[in-house]
């Protein structure tokens, strides 16, 4: 067996190893045509309203607490939650979501590689005012820790 040039080889192998390492994550199918899916796109559609309080609500400014009653929407890995804010102020208020999952993809040239882009929508819809009350009890049962975060502790019953 002739074993020349297999120090260049190993130089080869470990060479490439990290090259291969990178690609994880991609098809077999996708890594034989030269398609990489490299980017992931999300589009947020933010929502303002003046509620019944008279008050501005925006999601894009609020703070993001917590996402919850997720529930699949359709069978493209589309789902649909309510997500809780709360505001620089205090004020909590929650939004219906819909998360489109992969509703675009197109190709795009980088030098010489193609890249496949998949685009995933999020929309905030349906802006509602919670009270205090109605967010505690959401928190309790779904995160202990942001309960405590946004609360403190709770007595033992």
């Amino acid at each position: 067996m002739n074993i020349s040039g297999g120090k260049d080889m190993l130089k080869f192998f470990s060479k490439n190893k990290k090259g291969v390492s990178e690609s994880q994550g991609f098809s077999s199918e996708e890594i034989a045509h030269g398609v990489f899916r490299v980017e992931k796109k999300t589009n947020y559609f933010h929502k303002k309203a003046i509620c019944k309080d008279g008050k501005l609500y925006n999601t894009e400014t609020a703070i993001k607490v917590i996402e919850l009653d997720k529930e699949k929407v359709n069978w493209f890995g589309s789902y649909q939650m309510r997500t809780y804010f709360i505001t620089a102020k205090g004020n909590w208020f929650s939004c219906y979501t819909l998360v489109e999952a992969g509703i675009r993809e197109h190709m795009k040239q980088v030098g010489d590689i193609d890249v496949k882009v998949v685009e995933t929508d999020v929309s905030y819809l349906d802006l509602k005012l919670e009270s205090i009350q109605e967010v505690k009890e959401k928190l309790g049962f779904a995160d202990i820790d942001l309960y405590k975060k946004y609360f403190g502790e709770a007595e033992e019953g």
